[in-house]
């Protein structure tokens, strides 16, 4: 564990430093984004006269389109993710229980499977069943499905739940088609996942709520290492990472815990996770509580992990040979937890007591730079986007500011912004363009970043610099007309129809693919692309 910075730093005497690197010279309100719509595919109905004709410009309808999007497979459609080879995508809904996959070019839907019967009826378009599908709330291992990814390799892809189970599919590399092998969990109590036998439990698992001191309780996202050999679990529940051993056919087998928190509270349950020593069972102290989402760098020797808790990202250095991780502490925006003498979090010259307006509030999303130098997270609370520089020797992170879509963030507080604003930013930052920021991606060139704001059901684009990682904001793209210009910040997307045949407000999240971005949208029930241009 590195050594820490004393828990008071003069706030306002690094806060230009800090801003500095992450305030690269931002171009007006009117700047375009190189971003342009191309189209979308939804499984709602628009209400038209003839409801199966689309708009013009507007999106294709699947075969199987509702009204409301309620049984269509697309319904909340959300948890997008791109196979490596960019000819594939994979997303959720979570209110239908269902894996989706389509193809990337052309955009259409392949596949669908389904925990809920009745999206399984006969018929074309229907959804192959999970088993031991059942009604809306049936315990299947996809029940609120809300997390997937694909391996690098291409030939399997792991989603989450809310039944606490990592469900886990076989995918050929060369059509991207599906197969559905099995599901694992923490849980072996009533109401869980192995009770009916839908997954199966985990040597650990535990009779506890979501499997709890089983190394798998709240399972909130997942990552793949570089080599494939290993998958790495966000345990919110515990406060944990856990690593499961990845077999040459996809399953998965529970191998160690990392906590930051005790759940000793609980009489006679012993976690199967290593301790660390800073805890004390107080997982505060260790940037790991609620913690939400994991990335790991491409030369498989870091392994980042955010908290919205705590406002907080933790650092740990991964052996590639044996996987194992070694936490090396966190930088949080907090004080008052977890950042005294010898404590294993650096707080960022913005941060106060709580994280609220310093920056890194609520922070959940993260993105690594291809070129492994830079971390950008996304600040939900704060409608902000976080700058980190990587050493890629040492994988130790230094913060370098953050842009927000906030006018007054931290006037509440008295304290000056500790953001750059943005051209349009706004008071509490909606109608800005970056209000309620909700999902991030960086091109595979390492070029440029993308947040979507499911608020203003906007996307905005920032150039990223090669050398040191600085953002440079270029515009956004929006569905809202009240946010085009000339009263807006953003450019309005054209196509006829006004904005619920776009398809995409209330963005959800992105992923590249195919030479394009693609982001579904909740309410849209759909799945739209973009083409990306200029620098």
């Amino acid at each position: 564990m590195r050594a820490r910075a004393p828990i008071r730093i003069c706030l306002f005497s690094l806060l230009a430093a800090a801003l500095a690197w992450g305030a690269a010279p931002v171009p007006g309100a009117g700047a375009s984004s190189g971003l342009k719509f191309l189209g979308c595919l939804s499984g709602k109905l628009p209400p038209l006269k003839h409801p199966r004709a689309p708009r013009p410009g507007g999106c294709r309808l699947t075969q199987r389109a509702q009204l409301d999007g309620e049984g269509s497979g697309l319904n909340h459609l959300f948890g997008l993710t791109a196979s490596a080879d960019g000819r594939s995508l994979y997303a959720l809904s979570s209110r239908e229980d269902a894996v989706l996959g389509f193809s990337a070019n052309p955009l259409g839907l392949r596949q669908c499977f389904s925990g809920i019967r009745d999206l399984g009826r006969h018929g074309t378009g229907a959804c192959s069943l999970f088993p031991h599908a059942g009604t809306e709330d049936a315990t299947t291992g996809f029940n609120g499905v809300r997390f997937a990814t694909v391996s690098p390799d291409g030939r399997s892809l792991y989603t989450v739940s809310n039944d606490n189970a990592i469900g886990i599919f076989s995918r050929n590399p060369a059509s991207g088609k599906l197969t559905y092998i099995s599901c694992l969990t923490g849980g072996k109590g009533p109401n869980t996942a192995s009770e009916n036998g839908a997954c199966k439990a985990i040597p650990t698992a535990t009779r506890a709520y979501d499997g709890l001191d089983s190394g798998l309780a709240s399972i909130a996202s997942l990552a793949v290492s570089p080599d494939n050999r290993f998958v790495y679990v966000a345990a919110s529940g515990e406060a944990a990472v856990t690593t499961m051993v990845r077999a040459a056919d996809g399953t998965l087998s529970f191998r160690d815990c990392i906590s930051g928190g005790s759940s000793s509270f609980l009489v006679g349950l012993t976690s199967p996770c290593t301790q660390l020593p800073a805890a004390a069972d107080n997982p505060h102290r260790s940037g790991l509580r609620g913690i939400s989402r994991i990335v790991i760098s491409r030369d498989g020797t870091s392994l980042y992990s955010s908290s919205p808790k705590t406002s907080s990202v933790a650092e740990f250095r991964r052996d590639p040979a044996t996987g194992a991780l070694a936490y090396s502490g966190c930088i949080t925006g907090e004080y008052g937890r977890g950042t005294g003498p010898g404590d294993p979090c650096t707080p960022i010259p913005t941060a106060v007591d709580v994280g609220f307006d310093s920056g890194m509030w609520l922070i959940k999303q993260l993105q690594i730079s291809p070129d492994g130098r830079s971390l950008y997270g996304l600040s939900r609370g704060d409608d902000a986007v976080d700058s980190f520089s990587r050493d890629p020797a040492t994988g130790i992170l230094t913060y370098r500011g953050c842009l927000t879509g906030s006018s007054d963030l931290a006037e509440d507080i008295g304290n000056p912004n500790p953001c750059t604003p943005l051209p349009g930013a706004t008071p509490h930052g909606d109608g800005s363009g970056l209000g309620q920021p909700a999902a991030l991606a960086l091109d595979p060139s390492g070029r440029s970043l993308v947040v979507a704001s499911s608020k203003d059901s906007s996307l905005s684009r920032f150039a990223r610099h090669p050398a040191g990682g600085a953002l440079t904001y270029r515009g956004c793209l929006t569905a809202n007309a009240k946010l085009g210009r000339p009263a807006g910040p953003c450019t309005l997307a054209q196509a006829e129809g006004g904005a619920h045949q776009l398809g995409f407000a209330g963005l959800s999240s992105l992923a590249f693919a195919a030479g394009k971005l693609f982001a579904t949208a909740s309410g849209q029930s759909a799945i739209s692309s973009f083409s990306l241009s200029g620098g």
